[in-house]
């Protein structure tokens, strides 16, 4: 049992004060010297001698570690293109990143958590799989573009940026069929480590950004890992 040394005796007989009696119970400020080490705070510092050692039936579940994954089984068709009928910024011609919000998130992709604490680390880790109709010409690149971006409580994380490849070759232009590329469609597994956050409400999310005529996403899952 561990070893608590506190502040106030009260003697029988003798009125005891009201907050030396709280004080006794809880007090965050002082270490070992309130039953509040009883919530967190044991270690070899006042630990009584002959316990011996500690093993993980003695560490409740979710105490270093924590976690939690989501997924989606069915595909998910974005239409992007320049015509007003797209998801995204209508007539963009680049990545997106001069539009505030161009990113759509991805359903399955996507993840709210809380954090108890703050953490020494979280990781993130997902696998997707994604497929365009962007196509390459024999006169001239595909100027349809796709993207994907990571993203914690809504700030790009600009070292998970990935540019998806086209599928399609159309040369029919030098006198041969248009040709579909299975081998160019991308399975996207990748992570992420944030060491500075802090305890509460946190949100992560994979998103997309499109010029293609349809993106087709499959996610296998989305999750994160807490390391106290």
């Amino acid at each position: 049992m561990t070893t608590i040394t506190l502040p106030h005796v009260f003697v029988d007989g003798s009125a005891a004060s009201s907050d030396e009696v709280m004080e006794n119970f809880y007090n965050p400020d002082l270490p070992g010297q309130s039953f509040e080490t009883l919530n967190g705070y044991l270690d070899n510092s006042n630990r009584a001698s002959g316990w011996g050692e500690l093993d993980f039936r003695h560490i409740r579940q979710g105490a270093f570690s924590s976690g939690e994954m989501v997924g989606k089984t069915e595909p998910i068709d974005f239409m992007g293109g320049s015509s007003e009928g797209s998801v995204f910024n209508p007539g963009s011609s680049s990545s997106g990143e001069a539009f505030p919000g161009a990113y759509e998130p991805i359903s399955g992709a996507s993840i709210e958590f809380y954090l108890p604490d703050d953490p020494a680390a979280v990781i993130f880790t997902w696998q997707v799989f994604i497929g365009t109709d962007a196509s390459f010409t024999a006169a001239a690149a595909s100027t349809a573009e796709a993207f994907l971006y990571f993203l914690i409580d809504g700030v790009a994380q600009t070292e998970t940026k990935r540019e998806l490849p086209f599928m399609f070759c159309d040369d029919t232009l030098s006198g041969g069929a248009g040709t579909y590329n299975e081998r160019r469609q991308r399975v996207y597994s990748g992570h992420c480590v944030k060491t500075n956050l802090t305890a509460g409400w946190h949100s992560a999310s994979l998103r997309i950004w499109s010029s293609a005529n349809l993106a087709r996403v499959r996610v296998r899952n989305m999750k994160y890992i807490r390391l106290k």
